[in-house]
């Protein structure tokens, strides 16, 4: 009997005893067969015995099977295809994403992923967009501010089940899960923290003869030592930014102060919200001049240029060790020093990213929850926030906290002790509108206009005194909500 193997050329596929001129065209070959197919009726070629001559028919056998074997691959493709919405533009964040995504694939043959870059400053007007015309991403990645602007909207899936699995499973830091959670549900599985805590140069501290501040006195005596020296205490921004307002809620949380209270009331003028503005005011003379307009990368040049000794930020050692390692090996990291009053407590601003699935079929929602669990897995999880973004991105869970392939990256590793320090810090960090049990509808709006930092900044730039930039932050708030 003779077979026909599909991986053969077409010649030997059809016979091994029959040559096939290779300049002679397929298309000519086949239309000849075909001609020939007319001297038969059907029931005589299907009758035509299978061997040396028949050519024909093993001809229309194997484009038979050749369909089929197509019809059935076809049925073997991926049958969900998911789009992945993620605001880590960077390449190498980029590709971190793409290995995690082709592993999945491959465990996973029923399910693709394709991923998008959006930055921050598209996310919001691209996303909305998106929902509206019914293209949205099956999966967006978020931050908790992001998500609850998107709430109304209708679309966003509720993952307390995932959560509940997740947590059992692998046990989230609390503190990470409570800004998904209202209303009676989660809205988006946390997958990194991002704590703000103060990284510093310990060589100038030594110089100096003092530990690491740990208080809002010993920053002030040792800013008054570093002017001495004609250095600065601090890269700390005056500007009205997304920086300035993490950095300015930070020294309010390492004070008690709120912005909301447990009703979802603006409490933002408080008495422990003065003493917070007072300070800083005061600190602003220890850090460099022209901050007003700072972003986060101008306190990187400030920190590499010897210009200042303490930096208040997310991380950076993927940075000093890439272009300043000099500095790197002298770096190291503490908590947002606390307040001096009887409200002082360690405190920091902490947003967890995490993702939302805002897909409306089943299939491709049950399909995004095994990605996430996928993320997850705790080894995993570890590799990929040491690969993304090393010491900036942190794990929230305590088996991914104890990872060994998130602990084994070099960086990462070099700076252990200072890192499971700021990983710890993540207990106690939080981000306001998010510690009541309802946050408030004006949240999204007060957050997304910085009017946190856009108070500081006005007493900064000596337009108010520090009791009329409270009442001013206030003022503003309350005519949001």
């Amino acid at each position: 009997m003779t077979t026909c193997n599909l991986r053969e050329p077409l010649g030997n596929r059809l016979n091994p005893l029959i040559y096939i001129d290779s300049s002679q065209k397929l298309d000519d070959f086949g239309m000849n067969l075909v001609k020939n197919l007319r001297k038969y009726s059907r029931r005589r070629f299907w009758e035509l015995p299978l061997k040396e001559g028949n050519i024909m028919k093993k001809y229309l056998i194997c484009l038979l099977i050749g369909f089929l074997l197509a019809a059935f691959s076809s049925l073997a493709v991926a049958e969900t295809e998911l789009l992945l919405w993620h605001m880590e533009t960077p390449p190498h964040r980029v590709e971190t994403f793409q290995v995690l995504i082709d592993e999945f694939e491959e465990l996973n043959p029923g399910i693709s992923i394709n991923q998008e870059s959006v930055s921050w400053g598209d996310a919001y007007t691209k996303l909305f967009s998106a929902i509206q015309a019914n293209v949205m991403p099956d999966i967006c990645f978020t931050i908790p501010d992001f998500t609850l602007n998107f709430l109304p909207m209708g679309v966003v899936q509720p993952v307390e089940d995932l959560i509940a699995e997740l947590d059992e499973k692998y046990g989230y830091i609390q503190a990470q899960l409570k800004p998904y959670e209202y209303g009676g549900h989660f809205w988006a599985v946390p997958t990194w923290g991002m704590t703000l805590s103060m990284w510093y140069r310990a060589d100038w501290f030594e110089e100096i003869g003092m530990k690491v501040p740990k208080t809002w006195a010993e920053m002030l005596e040792a800013g008054e030592k570093f002017l001495e020296q004609d250095r600065y205490l601090i890269a700390m921004p005056t500007s009205h930014s997304l920086w300035g307002d993490q950095v300015v809620y930070s020294f309010m949380a390492a004070n008690g102060a709120r912005v909301f209270d447990d009703q979802g009331n603006i409490v933002f003028n408080s008495e422990e919200t003065l003493e917070t503005f007072r300070f800083l005011n005061e600190l602003k003379k220890y850090s460099p001049p022209g901050t007003s307009t700072w972003n986060w990368g101008d306190g990187h040049v400030s920190l590499m240029g010897d210009q200042s000794a303490m930096l208040p930020i997310f991380g950076g050692i993927r940075n000093w060790e890439q272009n300043a390692p000099g500095l790197a090996n002298k770096m190291k990291n503490t908590h947002v020093p606390i307040s001096n009053t009887n409200t002082g407590q360690l405190g920091s601003y902490s947003t967890p990213n995490a993702a939302m699935i805002l897909s409306q079929e089943q299939q491709k929602i049950e399909a995004a929850k095994d990605f996430l669990r996928f993320l997850m897995e705790s080894e995993r999880n570890g590799w990929w926030l040491a690969n993304m973004e090393p010491g900036t991105y942190l794990p929230i869970t305590e088996a991914a906290m104890e990872s060994d392939s998130f602990w084994s990256h070099e960086i990462i590793s070099k700076h252990e002790r200072s890192l499971r320090n700021i990983v710890d810090l993540q207990e106690y960090g939080s981000l306001f509108g998010f510690l009541s049990e309802s946050p408030s509808e004006a949240l999204g709006t007060i957050s997304a206009e910085n009017i946190i930092s856009a108070a500081a900044h006005r007493m900064f730039l000596d337009k108010m005194t520090p009791e009329e930039a409270v009442e001013w932050g206030q003022r503003q708030m309350e005519q949001i909500e």
